[in-house]
């Protein structure tokens, strides 16, 4: 088959889901905790200028176009759903283009991330975080000037988005089952001992206007049931790594799945920083820059029982994946997740 008809296929396959992608965002009501203070945003004008002053300029001049052309208070979130959808349907294309198993990623996205509620509230980082995965796959290719206007672009959306910055070196970095576990461990350490110590020092020097979460309501150790959540992945993560050193072992290791491994690297050295949330409610925000990199590991567990005709293996670990979603979209809903459309009685 041709080349780009089979690309133009892909694309006319994958509209309906950029769609259902874009609508859900874009056609919200009075979802989750913030909603309304974006609406008064609109209405009177609160915090624009902060914004401006943050250089968080995407988000300031989607206000001022709204608000400029009297788009109306829903406009808000129809233009940066545009931002997540375009971003998405990038980072689908990448994948499609290293050769990965896209319905696989799909179906992780959707369901092990939570980036797709959570991005109904956070409008400012999750468009940073929109954009986050594109750029590590473009660094991992080699695109420097790509990555570079990326890096700006997500920067310009949220400025905590510099503390992503750091973790471009693993994309450098060769991974072997040896440093993923390590970083494992390590970042246990660290998480647990070392980061709740120095997080107050570090937020007043980078983020002074940060310091104020210290003394408010969201320095709050997060719930129980959100360690929770994090903890039920492990053991895809730990099978992972098994059958990561395995296939190493035997000689049998595929090198098409470099880009995942490393991103897998990222994972290990991220997973843990859940703890910091236990000390900190409001440093969840950081951690969940790092969520994108939990469907990394699992893609691979999934592709491996796939390749090797596991169809019981396969089938478990999506039931595995799908359980605690179904939930928290059915019996459990809450916040983001129990969903109002303003297109509701349409």
């Amino acid at each position: 088959m041709d080349r780009r008809f089979e690309k133009l296929a892909f694309f006319l396959i994958l509209l309906p889901v950029v769609f259902f992608y874009f609508q859900m965002p874009a056609f919200q009501f009075d979802v989750g905790t913030d909603y309304m203070s974006y609406v008064d945003m609109y209405k009177y004008g609160y915090n624009i200028e902060y914004y401006y002053n943050k250089k968080e300029y995407v988000f300031y001049y989607i206000l001022r176009m709204s608000t400029a052309l009297r788009l109306g208070e829903q406009s808000i979130f129809i233009l940066v759903s545009v931002v997540y959808s375009v971003f998405w349907l990038y980072f689908i294309f990448l994948l499609k283009n290293a050769g990965y198993k896209v319905w696989v990623f799909v179906f992780l996205y959707f369901t092990v991330t939570g980036i797709y509620q959570n991005q109904l509230n956070g409008l400012r980082q999750y468009m940073a975080i929109a954009i986050l995965p594109c750029l590590f796959i473009v660094l991992y290719n080699r695109q420097y000037f790509v990555a570079m206007v990326l890096t700006v672009l997500a920067s310009l959306c949220h400025a905590s988005f510099i503390l992503v910055y750091p973790f471009f070196i693993f994309i450098y970095l060769k991974p072997t089952p040896f440093r993923v576990l390590f970083l494992f461990l390590f970042s246990f350490i660290v998480s647990a001992l070392v980061v709740p110590k120095l997080l107050p020092l570090i937020v007043s020097t980078l983020f002074g206007s940060y310091a104020g979460y210290f003394e408010s309501a969201l320095s709050a150790s997060a719930n129980l049931v959100s360690v929770i959540t994090k903890l039920y992945y492990m053991p895809l993560f730990l099978l992972a790594m098994y059958t990561y050193r395995k296939e190493v072992k035997l000689g049998v290791y595929d090198d098409s799945y470099d880009m995942v491994m490393r991103f897998f690297m990222i994972l290990a050295a991220t997973y843990w920083l859940f703890i910091v949330n236990m000390y900190f409610g409001f440093f969840g925000r950081v951690a969940q820059y790092f969520m994108i990199f939990y469907i990394f590991p699992i893609y691979y567990l999934i592709a491996q029982y796939v390749k090797k005709n596991k169809v019981y293996s396969t089938i478990l670990v999506i039931c595995y994946v799908l359980l605690p979603y179904f939930l928290k979209v059915t019996f459990l809903a809450t916040s983001e997740y129990d969903y109002n459309s303003i297109l509701k009685g349409l």
